[in-house]
Order: C-alpha cells, then structure tokens, then sequence
C-alpha cells in the first residue's frame, strides 16, 4: 500500500508545548523537526517528498518507509498524535501512521477495518478503535490522544471525536 502522510507529533495544550512537528514542506531538509523547541529532527528512510494538489509538498510512504526519530519526545504522560493522511491502500495489518516505539500508536485500517490508538501500559496494550475504512477515500486528518491522569484515549477524525475510552 502508500500512504501520503503530513504528520505531527504534540504534546497536549498549547502551541508553546509542541514536542515535534514535520511539515516535509522543505524538500532539503525532511525530517526536521520544526516545533519550537525543534530538538527531535528525525531520519527518513525510504520515504520521497512529492507534490500533491490538496496539500502541496508531501512524503509518500509505501509500506516499508518510515521517518525515525529518537528520544521519545521526553516521555510525556499526556500525548496527542495527529497527521493528515492519504491512505491509497493498507498493509494487512493496517497502516501504522505514528508510533511512540513500544509506547503508543495511531494505525489506520487495521485488519478488521478499524481506525485504532492503542497505548502499552507497562503489562497489556490498551486501545481504542473506530470502525472505519480509509483507503480510497482522500485526504483526512487523523488524531489519537492519551491523557495518563485519567487513563483516557480519544480518536479524531477529520476533527470530530469518534471514540473514547477510560481505562480502569
């Protein structure tokens, strides 16, 4: 499958907490983390800049393409993932979008055709799905949050809170 992929990686607030943001605008510099404390530039392995007519310069993902980086944004207890994502088609196990290493995940169009954050808690993977298919579909905005106070994970998409799910 390929994925087209704007992504950003942010703490939970306000514009001044940002963790990570990758706009892959500037072709010479992919990877680079422009948030503002712009510390966690990552890798591209694999991935290539293209232009797109909805939403201009663009990574095109085909499967075994990624964007690394390192660190894991400081451990933050409380994280949103978020991209615009154009999935033209997903791998059977579905297209992961972001991944927190072994910490958390937003994937796309799982096996049984769900849109799914999942967080590991230290024992079991925790998560949350919404029934949906995205491939084919065009460009969406995709976001997962987790709130470690209250155990809370919460999927967006295209702006809209479709799941949630507290945690015990």
């Amino acid at each position: 499958g390929q994925t087209f992929v704007e992504s950003s990686l942010v703490s939970l607030n306000t514009e001044s907490t940002l963790k990570g943001r990758y706009t892959f605008d500037d072709t010479g510099t992919l990877g680079n983390d422009s948030s503002p404390a712009g510390a966690y530039d990552g890798t591209v392995s694999g991935a290539t800049a293209v232009v797109d007519g909805t939403r201009g310069n663009v990574l095109t993902f085909d499967g075994n393409d990624y964007v690394q980086m390192s660190g894991h944004f400081g451990n933050p207890a409380n994280v949103t993932l978020a991209a615009w994502v154009n999935l033209t088609a997903a791998d059977t196990s579905g297209a992961e979008v972001i991944s927190l290493g072994d910490s958390l995940s937003l994937r796309l169009d799982d096996g049984s055709g769900n849109m799914t954050g999942f967080f590991y808690n230290g024992s079991t993977w925790k998560n949350v799905t919404y029934a949906t298919t995205l491939a084919g579909t065009g460009w969406h905005h995709v976001a997962y949050t987790f709130n470690d106070a209250g155990n809370v994970q919460k999927l967006y998409l295209d702006g809209v809170q479709v799941a949630s799910i507290a945690e015990t």
